[in-house]
C-alpha cells in the first residue's frame, strides 16, 4: 500500500544503505517525497527525519561483557538518533514526524544486555522527544522490527516495515506520537520459550 503525502515533503534518511534502507528509499518515494541521506544534503526545512538503525544480536553473554561492548550499540542506536534529531527538529514546522526504526531489544534479549539497554534508552529517549516537542507540532516514534537476519526477516517483512515508516510520515498518523510500534510478527511473544533454547 503507498502513502501519499499532502503535498511535496522534504525527508532525511539516516542509514538508507543499512538493512531496510532499499525498501525505506522505495517506500519514500512512492509517497512523493523529496528525500537526502546526511546533513550536509538536507533540505532547509524538513517534514519527515527516518533513523534507520537496524540491530543485529552479538550474542555476547552478560558475565563476559566489558564496557567497551556496550560503546557500538549506544553509538549506533542512541547517539545517532540524538544527532539526528537535534539536526533536525529546528528545521521542522508543525506536522513534522521523525521516525525511528531499531528493534525490539528493549523488551529484553538473551545474549544481548548491550543492544538492550541501547534498545530501552532510544524508547524512552523517544517518549521524552515526543512530550518536548509535542507543542511544536513533531511528532516521535519509534518502530521495533525484529533482528536482522532472524526467522521472519524477509522480503516482505522489508517491504511491511518500510510501509509503516511512509505511514508514519503522512497525515494519517497524526495522531500517533510518543509510541513504540512493534514489528516482529509476533515474536516478543514467544520470548520466553527463546530463553530456554
Amino acid at each position: 500500500m503507498t502513502y501519499a503525502s499532502s503535498g511535496p515533503r522534504n525527508a532525511l534518511v539516516i542509514g538508507a544503505t543499512r538493512h531496510f534502507g532499499e525498501q525505506i528509499v522505495s517506500a519514500l518515494e512512492a509517497a512523493g517525497h523529496a528525500m537526502a541521506f546526511s546533513f550536509e544534503k538536507a533540505a532547509a526545512t524538513l517534514d519527515l527525519v527516518v533513523i534507520n538503525s537496524p540491530v543485529e544480536p552479538r550474542r555476547i553473554r552478560f558475565r563476559a561483557m566489558t564496557d567497551a561492548d556496550f560503546v557500538q550499540p549506544l553509538e549506533q542506536q542512541l547517539y545517532e538518533f540524538v544527532e539526528a534529531v537535534q539536526f533536525a527538529a529546528p528545521r521542522m514546522a508543525a506536522g513534522g514526524s521523525i521516525v525511528q526504526v531499531a528493534s525490539r531489544a528493549h523488551l529484553g534479549t538473551w545474549d544481548g544486555v548491550d543492544v538492550a539497554a541501547a534498545g530501552g534508552a532510544c524508547v524512552a529517549m523517544a517518549r521524552s522527544m515526543a512530550l518536548e516537542l509535542g507543542p511544536m507540532g513533531i511528532r516521535v516514534n519509534t518502530l521495533a522490527a525484529g533482528y536482522v537476519g532472524e526467522a521472519g526477516d524477509d522480503a516482505q517483512a522489508r517491504e511491511d516495515l518500510a510501509a509503516t515508516v511512509a505511514w508514519l510520515g503522512c497525515d494519517a498518523s497524526r495522531l500517533i506520537s510518543g509510541e513504540t510500534i512493534l514489528l516482529d510478527q509476533g515474536r516478543s511473544l514467544q520470548m520466553a520459550l527463546a530463553a530456554r533454547q
